[in-house]
Parts: C-alpha cells; sequence; structure tokens
C-alpha cells in the first residue's frame, strides 16, 4: 500500500519510512471496513485514511488509499482487469493468510502483482493475534487489500496525488484519531523566562501570546465534513436497522425496493434528503401493515447449529467458501458467494447449521464436476518464485 505525507505547504509527498502506528490504524479500519459493507451492503464514505503523527518539527499526516478508494480509481481508469488466477498462501505462517492478485491494464497489455494479508485470528491486546477467536473475514480481507494494492500500482504517483487532494476537497476522507495537542518541546523554540527582574513602572504587560490551534478556513470545511459524513452514517444505519427490525425486510429485498422508488439499490448512494424520505417511507409501510411477522432469531453459537467446536464450524465453512471461489473451481465473486448462501434461506454463513453446511458443501461439489473447469495454465511469466 503506497502512503503519503503533507509537507508544511500542505503539498502531497510520497513517505518512506511509515510509523508502523499509521500502517496498524489503517490496515484494521479497512478490514472493518470491508466486514461491514459485506454484511451490511453499505460501503464507508472514506476513500482516503489520515493518521495525524507528532514529530520534532510539528504534526505531519499520513494519507493512505482504502479498499473502497482503489476499486473508485478502478473504475475512473476504466481499463484495468483482475485475472482470475488468484495465488492463496495459508500454511508458510500460522497467524496470517497472504493472497496475491494479478491486474492487468487492458490497454497497454501490462500485468502488475498485489499482495495482502490478514490475520486469521481477531487482534488482542498489544495488537496480537487472539487464539481463541476466529476471524471469519480474513481472506476476503486479503483479497481485497491485493486488489487495492496492485490497482494502486497501476496507477501514476501524479494521478494519485490529485485523486487524494480532490477526495480530500470533497470529503470522501476519514481522520482515524484527533490531531495530538503539541508538538515536541524544542519545536516550540526556547521561550524565554518572564521579565520578573524588570521593576520599572509600566501598565501590566498583556499576556504572552500563544500559538493558537489551527483555524484555517480548510480545516474548518474538513470538520464540517466530517460531522455531516458522521451524520450521513448514523441516518444509513438507523434506515438499515428500521428495515431489518421494523419490517423484517433483507438485503436482498431491500435492494430491489430502492432500485425502483430511488433508482440505486445502496443507502451509500442516497443524499440526506432521500435518506429521511427512506425513513417517512418506512413509517408508511408499518401503518399499511407491511411489516414482515416476526422471525425467531436464528441460532448462532457453534453447539446451538449442530457443531462440536467453533474450529469445525470454520473449517467446514472455509471449505465451503473455498469451493466457490477459487479459480479453479467455482470461481464466483465474494458477493456472488454471498448469494449462494443467502438464496438458501439464511442471511449470513455463521447461521448455517452443520447439516445444511454439508449439504450446501455436497452441492458445491456437484457443481464443480458438472462445470469441468481445466487446471490454470502453468508457467505465466512473472510469477514464478514469488514469496509470501
Amino acid at each position: 500500500m503506497s502512503f503519503y505525507e503533507r509537507d508544511a505547504d500542505g503539498k502531497l509527498m510520497p513517505i518512506g519510512e511509515v510509523p508502523d502506528a499509521a500502517i496498524v490504524a489503517i490496515e484494521r479500519f479497512d478490514e472493518e471496513a470491508i466486514a461491514h459493507r459485506l454484511t451490511t451492503g453499505i460501503a464507508t464514505d472514506a476513500f482516503i485514511y489520515h493518521y495525524p503523527i507528532k514529530t520534532a518539527t510539528g504534526v505531519k499526516e499520513i494519507v493512505g488509499i482504502s479498499t473502497d478508494g482503489a476499486d473508485e480509481i478502478a473504475r475512473m481508469l476504466g481499463n484495468l482487469e483482475i485475472l482470475p488466477d488468484i495465488r492463496v498462501d495459508k500454511d508458510s505462517d500460522p497467524d496470517y493468510i497472504y493472497v496475491m492478485v494479478r491486474a492487468k491494464d487492458l490497454i497497454r497489455n501490462v500485468t502488475l502483482l498485489g499482495t495482502g494479508r490478514s490475520c486469521k485470528y481477531q487482534m488482542g491486546r498489544g495488537n496480537q493475534p487472539d487464539h481463541d477467536r476466529l476471524n471469519e473475514w480474513c481472506f476476503v480481507s486479503s483479497v481485497s487489500k491485493a486488489q487495492r494494492n496492485a490497482i494502486l500500482r497501476h496507477t501514476p504517483e501524479e494521478v494519485i496525488v490529485k485523486i487524494i487532494n480532490l477526495w480530500s476537497q470533497k470529503g470522501k476522507s476519514k481522520t482515524l484519531r484527533p490531531p495530538p495537542l503539541e508538538t515536541e518541546p524544542e519545536s516550540r523554540g526556547a521561550v524565554p523566562a518572564p521579565a520578573a527582574a524588570v521593576v520599572t513602572p509600566a501598565p501590566t504587560p498583556a499576556p504572552a501570546l500563544t500559538p493558537a490551534p489551527s483555524t484555517t478556513p480548510e480545516s474548518t470545511v474538513a470538520q464540517q465534513v466530517i460531522e455531516q459524513q458522521e451524520k450521513l452514517k448514523k441516518l444509513r444505519m438507523e434506515v438499515h436497522n428500521r428495515f431489518q427490525t421494523d419490517l423484517g425486510i433483507g438485503l436482498e429485498k431491500r435492494k430491489t425496493m430502492l432500485k425502483q422508488k430511488f433508482g440505486v439499490d445502496s443507502l451509500t448512494d442516497l443524499s440526506e434528503q432521500q435518506l429521511n424520505e427512506c425513513k417517512a417511507w418506512i413509517e408508511e409501510m408499518i401503518e399499511q401493515g407491511t411489516k414482515a411477522a416476526p422471525v425467531a432469531k436464528a441460532p448462532t453459537q457453534a453447539g446451538e447449529l449442530g457443531f462440536g467446536s467453533t474450529d469445525e464450524q470454520g473449517r467446514l465453512r472455509g471449505t465451503l467458501y473455498s469451493m466457490l471461489t477459487n479459480s479453479n473451481q467455482l470461481d464466483l465473486k465474494p458477493e456472488e458467494a454471498r448469494k449462494f448462501i443467502t438464496d438458501r434461506g439464511f442471511a449470513l454463513a455463521n447461521e448455517v447449521p452443520k447439516v445444511r453446511l454439508l449439504e450446501m458443501i455436497k452441492e458445491a461439489e456437484g457443481l464443480i464436476e458438472i462445470k469441468q473447469i481445466p487446471p490454470p495454465p502453468e508457467g505465466e511469466p512473472g510469477t514464478d518464485g514469488i514469496l509470501f
């Protein structure tokens, strides 16, 4: 992933050595955004991330591009194809999955690699893997990050700088932590002690001026944009929850309804006014008796679903997901793999009982036999000897 920093004049420049804290914060938030998009169908507003840090010369800002931002760049360029021969390494590291993808520039006939990794477990204290808690999104996150990095490798640096500046002006960004309150002591300069020895009668001197926090028009606008983003995010989640809880309407049906009424199928694409119209629309449907009958909460614990342990549940789910998405098997996209689950009556894979999960695996095996996919080509240039 490429990182940039703003200099004293506000100019973006590539940064060579990136603080570990900035990398950890940006990567973790990106993984959360990936999981949120897959579970709710709502993409984030953040195409870029800002991470302010304190240095000896003042406060500077680390800037990185999110997976959603990279997808948007690919749409803007319009000439990139992610090739299906994804390579996955699940065994060389006990804690991480590594993925390599290839992205091809169809106009220039150039193919470049992108790699990404995600932890198999959720992170615990000290940013260390918690081996008691599996990370169910690790494979999808690894693929998404590898794709992001491959897309960014195809994007010229001067184009990235212009895009970052444009998105910053449009508020398509997120600051991952508050700016530091002060710089290092040496950056403030030596301040002489108060002139206590001067006793000549004089009017009380004005107090020493201290540098005021930056309140430039740009920072004020940025703050307003951030507040508006948070407002829209809360509004989207409110509408999402009301569709699901008050009306009993799932993601796929909601997409169809939004498409018919507003011409788009995602809450992310709705304006504030349209979201408020959605709330009023939901109230009307409730009054008209559109609300679906209450559905008993699906069991989610591994034992309740018939599994001997969460490890067994995770292993079978991983088997099914690999069969659905691997390029030499069914080669489905992540959203198509998720639709395979929802079409069979389950909102999430972790709600599927063991008996039904085994039936789905058997069904996927039958589809693979029917499809009879030939093995992937061997010895492609530029992919031999890649170590993760």
